[in-house]
């Protein structure tokens, strides 16, 4: 397939390959880490959210992975002590504070390579489009 044709792709193969090569360059980098992308994503969302139910994580989360597969990385995560679980809640400990800090620079340095020559205006209207195409189809049915 010469690059003319390449381009012509749906925007389905776009998404999709887009969201592959964030997982095979994610991946790698955060197993240095002791971390998966998924291990990354749920430390963020407990993170961002402080005191986080599992069932928040499995909704937010649930387009990357089975909730089983999520269940089961929180549980690794409290199980090395980078998560604390009190009344069926998650919270970050110190050392997954520490660990936070250098799995995002981690993730900075991939988000950097990334959206290289992608200005922030252009980042921006595909985010919008993404979130219209979303909202379009979960309003089908």
């Amino acid at each position: 397939m010469n690059r003319a044709e390449q381009q012509q792709r749906p925007i389905g193969y776009w998404l999709r390959r887009a969201d592959e090569l964030l997982t095979s360059r994610i991946d790698p980098a955060q197993r240095e880490n002791g971390l998966t992308r998924l291990g990354w994503q749920i430390l963020n969302v407990v993170r961002e959210g402080d005191e986080v139910g599992p069932d928040d994580v499995v909704s937010t989360l649930s387009p990357f992975a089975p909730a089983a597969e999520i269940h089961s990385t929180l549980a690794s995560l409290r199980d090395h002590g980078i998560l604390a679980e009190s009344r069926g809640r998650f919270r970050i400990t110190e050392p997954g504070s520490d660990l936070y800090r250098r799995a995002l620079t981690a993730q900075q340095a991939i988000r950097e390579a990334a959206f290289d020559g992608i200005e922030r205006e252009e980042y921006e209207t595909t985010l919008r489009v993404l979130r219209r195409l979303v909202d379009n189809l979960e309003g089908m049915g």
